[in-house]
């Protein structure tokens, strides 16, 4: 592999709502990010597990959290049913 992929950190979390909603403490533990591009590749359907406000506390919560990380997170999701995720995402 490319010198660059080989410092390239991967971290990677069930596909399931309650490893979501403890990502933060998670990346902590295992990456202890500060002003680095995270990349999360989720399925629609996990994000389907959430009620709207859900996602909008998630998103509230996390937004918090990667300002004082000095991080940016970029979600991409993929499979049926992400046209419903525009609105809420």
């Amino acid at each position: 592999a490319a010198p660059a992929l080989q410092k390239l950190p991967l971290y990677q979390l069930p596909e399931k709502k309650a490893a979501l909603t403890q990502l933060s403490d998670d990346l902590m533990r295992a990456l202890r990010p500060q002003n680095r591009l995270l990349i999360l590749l989720a399925h629609a359907s996990l994000w389907q597990t959430f009620t709207t406000e859900e996602l909008r506390e998630w998103t509230r919560t996390l937004a918090a959290w990667l300002r004082r990380q000095g991080c940016t997170l970029l979600i991409l999701s993929h499979g049926g049913g992400i046209n419903k995720l525009k609105g809420q995402l």
